[in-house]
């Protein structure tokens, strides 16, 4: 049985979730705070940060919210107190503050929801290539395995090391310290950097480079799509027919006999 989870949960007025916050579950007194951020949209993988506390987004708009404390065990989920209203407000000491904070806020919604698109996108990419790999290793240790898979998983390989220079930057040119044109999650994290704990409006370049990266972006994701869900799929699905040993992204097919 999971032992008992506690949840701050913070909303707006119209009960609309703005992040939720884990506090211990164990007796005594405890004492949580919020950074009055909304959650990270930041890729979970093992060994990341697990404490939601930790994993902070963009700031939240200055105004009145509220929050409730929940405890989910046995499957229940059960409100303990709340809700409580509390207002927060600018404490005056913002240099250049942003004269539409709303729209500040929208900006930086959209750019994180790009950051979180673009820096899935990598993950992807980088198990794409592992499970490739992988493919090229198990073709070779096949006896019933045509020799030319090798060509269609290289194939594969190429097509993914140019998605990964649109995504990265070209790190081979780079590193014979030739200039080369910011990949897209090079913009994308210049924009989150200048962002994260500003309250100035957006620059002209911030707001170029989201228009960059955005247009870069979607055509480079319909590409790995493409890549992972068919071409990739295919070719595991091959591997299977033909019994070749295991690789990860495959569920194993088995006819009793």
């Amino acid at each position: 049985e999971e032992n008992p989870l506690i949840i701050l949960t913070v909303t707006d007025l119209e009960d609309r979730v703005i992040r939720r916050i884990t506090a211990p579950g164990t007796a005594g007194l405890h004492r949580i705070s919020w950074d009055l951020r909304f959650p990270s949209v930041r890729p979970l993988e093992p060994g990341s940060v697990a404490d939601t506390q930790e994993r902070s987004g963009p700031m939240t708009v200055p105004g009145t919210y509220q929050v409730t404390l929940s405890r989910y065990a046995g499957e229940t989920f059960e409100l303990l107190a709340g809700p409580n209203v509390f207002s927060t407000e600018p404490i005056g000491t913002a240099i250049l503050p942003a004269r539409d904070r709303k729209s500040l806020l929208e900006f930086q919604a959209k750019t994180a929801e790009l950051q979180r698109a673009v820096l899935g996108a990598v993950k992807a990419m980088e198990e794409a290539q592992t499970r490739i790999s992988l493919i090229k290793t198990a073709v070779l240790n096949s006896g019933e395995a045509e020799i030319g898979l090798l060509n269609r998983a290289r194939n594969l390989e190429i097509e993914l090391a140019a998605i990964r220079n649109k995504l990265e930057g070209d790190s081979t040119v780079s590193s014979r310290n030739e200039p080369v044109l910011p990949g897209i999650q090079s913009r994308v994290q210049g924009i989150i950097s200048g962002q994260i704990a500003s309250t100035s409006a957006p620059t002209n370049t911030q707001e170029q480079d989201y228009a960059t990266a955005s247009r870069e972006f979607e055509r480079v994701l319909a590409s790995l799509t493409v890549l992972i869900r068919k071409d990739l799929s295919d070719l595991e699905d091959h591997l299977e027919e033909i019994n070749a040993p295991w690789t990860p992204g495959r569920v194993p097919r088995w006819d009793p006999e």
